[in-house]
């Protein structure tokens, strides 16, 4: 599929395996609880918090695990509350933070995205006019780099150029993975601006 295609060979097995450490702690858990039950039924129920944070599919390959581990811990003999949540963030400062973080500095570690030749990105002379170029340059790449994530993969680890160019999204793409996969696969979904406002109090309420 378009989808596996596009997505950095590296990161192809991470995310089965993910799956199953999850649907393990799940197991265990299930376990766990009938055990606590019989010791002492007033028990409160514990909450298992998980955060996926880059190194795995985006998304749109990762929406189908997500449906099956909301299935697995609402299920009747294993019924626990589960929720689940993203944030986005303002395009303009998601390209800021992306420029300033692989263009400002050389990036030299092994989840630097790179050029075609597989060479880390390396700056150019630090005067405001190369910033500028290179800035407009990375937006021109990929017009709206979260939406392209979303679809085909949750960070750039060790990806390079070539990527956004064969898997490249428009418009129609962008809808798709926000009004048929974000909204029926999650419960909630924010924006980095709003953190302080709206997840915090949300988290403390839900935990």
């Amino acid at each position: 599929s378009l989808t596996e295609h596009c997505i950095p060979n590296e990161d192809k097995n991470r995310l089965p395996m993910f799956d199953a450490i999850i649907t393990d702690l799940l197991t265990n858990r299930k376990i766990k609880n009938k055990e606590n039950r019989k010791n002492s039924p007033k028990q409160e129920k514990e909450t298992l918090l998980l955060e996926i944070h880059g190194g795995s599919p985006g998304l749109k390959d990762l929406s189908r695990y997500i449906t099956k581990w909301r299935s697995h811990s609402e299920s009747n003999d294993n019924y626990r509350p589960f929720f689940a949540f993203t944030i986005v963030r303002d395009p303009t400062a998601h390209v800021m933070s992306y420029f300033n973080f692989y263009y400002s500095t050389r990036c030299d570690f092994q989840w630097c995205e790179r050029e075609p030749n597989g060479h880390t990105l390396i700056p150019r002379e630090d005067t405001m006019n190369e910033k500028k170029e290179q800035l407009l340059k990375t937006a021109r790449q990929s017009p709206n780099r979260q939406c392209f994530l979303l679809n085909h993969a949750s960070n750039v680890e060790g990806m390079h150029s070539s990527f956004y160019n064969k898997c490249s999204v428009n418009e129609e793409d962008c809808n798709h993975i926000y009004s048929n996969i974000m909204r029926s696969t999650l419960d909630w979904v924010g924006t980095a601006e709003n953190m302080s406002s709206e997840l915090i109090p949300l988290l403390s309420y839900v935990l």
